[in-house]
């Protein structure tokens, strides 16, 4: 289900489960995160569902509907999609400002609050109390089915105990109070191990954070097994998309431009045909951070013909000592040899980004990294030549570790 611009026509609610899909940031980042998408569609299409949009306004006394402005307390059906740790403390903001109870022991009637998203996949557990359940999983992998569980359940009356009962046996699904095994992650894979059903905006809107641009899953999961990294660890095994997958979805929607998402995208063998393919339709592309072994001078040289500026680059750690802790395979030959390509080729800007805040990282590491940005400079100048064209301007962003459960960085504290 593709909207584009246009407003998704509300759902009458006689006869139907009222859906509150809740994303418990700003409407900007909604609009450009996939996986409550990808809820989106999964459930918008189903005539027994009339599901409705909700974003957190701090501006916003009460949360009301994005699409009808109807008051969250009147929806018996919630559905939170949780991406990171902040969003906790936003969820009970957003149950607290609709006056429902925040402790799920105090709510013995409906409505049913659930959530899913990539948090729920790797520490629940300091939002649990406050939530009837969790799909613990990939959406694509069996939340439908709970769904029309709990529509026919309310359509028919039940009362929320049996409901919730009943809701424990299904895969999947985590229910505190009345599961009595341990919740296998749920992953939408089939027998050729790809990624069957890439995901993709059904909105395209000025307002998103990505800005009139559609967003086209590429690869899901990661094969390189980086010790901090969360989507290498809860999205395996690591899937890629077949082109014609793609290019059916690309021409279904005709979207203008195109974002390609996923975390290894020079990984993919087909990322330069499809990039062409994408540029005779005569559509604009723009792709998240690329590995620097895997720019070859071909794929460079396209990205630099069709009209791409700026690059971005993982640098990662400060030292070679840190990357290796981390399990990064980092050429820094490599790496200097693509920043001299991408002057050469005159891309206009550079980004780099990086970890700090290492269990064990000193004074030692951040001279490393003082050096090695001077030969990334040196290489970016070689690049320019005798034209002094080329890239003008590198910048460095710089974020902290913040360890994540089901990783090999999950006991490692958060440095002051």
């Amino acid at each position: 289900m593709y909207y584009g611009r246009d407003i998704p026509k509300i759902k009458e609610w006689g006869g139907r489960l009222p859906v509150a899909l809740v994303f418990p940031e700003r409407l900007q980042h909604g609009l450009s995160t996939l996986g409550w998408q990808t809820v989106y569609q999964l459930l918008g299409s189903q005539e027994e569902l009339a599901v409705e949009r909700f974003f957190w306004d701090p501006t916003s006394p009460r949360p009301r509907s994005f699409d009808s402005d109807r008051d969250l307390g009147l929806f018996p059906l919630i559905l939170f999609s949780l991406n990171f740790e902040g969003d906790f403390l936003t969820t009970l903001t957003l149950l607290r400002g609709a006056d429902i109870p925040i402790a799920a022991r105090h709510r013995p009637t409906w409505p049913i609050v659930l959530a899913g998203g990539p948090i729920t996949f790797l520490n629940p557990f300091p939002i649990l109390p406050a939530l009837d359940g969790i799909f613990v999983g990939e959406a694509e992998a069996g939340l439908d089915l709970v769904i029309k569980k709990i529509a026919v359940a309310w359509i028919h009356g039940q009362e929320k105990k049996q409901v919730m009962q009943d809701l424990a046996a299904l895969p999947g699904l985590l229910i505190p109070e009345h599961s009595k095994q341990v919740v296998q992650r749920q992953v939408h894979v089939d027998q050729t191990t790809g990624l069957v059903s890439p995901a993709y905006s059904c909105f395209v809107s000025s307002q998103a954070q990505f800005r009139d641009m559609f967003l086209l899953e590429i690869n899901r999961g990661c094969p390189y097994g980086c010790r901090f990294c969360a989507a290498g660890s809860i999205y395996k095994p690591p899937r890629q998309a077949q082109m014609q997958t793609l290019q059916d979805i690309v021409l279904q929607c005709a979207p203008h431009k195109v974002g390609l998402v996923g975390t290894a995208l020079t990984d993919w063998p087909d990322l330069l045909p499809f990039l062409q393919w994408l540029h005779q339709r005569k559509m604009k592309f723009s792709l998240s951070s690329l590995r620097a072994d895997g720019l070859t001078e071909e794929l460079l040289g396209f990205l630099r013909h069709t009209g791409t500026r700026t690059l971005t680059l993982a640098l990662e750690g400060a030292s070679t000592r840190l990357r290796l802790a981390m399990n990064k395979n980092f050429s820094e030959e490599a790496f200097l040899q693509a920043v001299e390509r991408i002057s050469r080729l005159q891309f206009n800007s550079l980004k780099l980004y990086m970890i700090i805040g290492w269990p064990d990282e000193n004074e030692d590491d951040w001279r490393e990294l003082d050096l090695f940005l001077e030969q990334v400079d040196a290489a970016r100048k070689r690049g320019q030549g005798q034209r002094k064209k080329g890239v003008d301007l590198i910048s460095l962003s710089v974020s902290c570790l913040i360890p994540k459960a089901w990783t090999a960085m999950q006991w490692a504290g958060i440095r002051d």
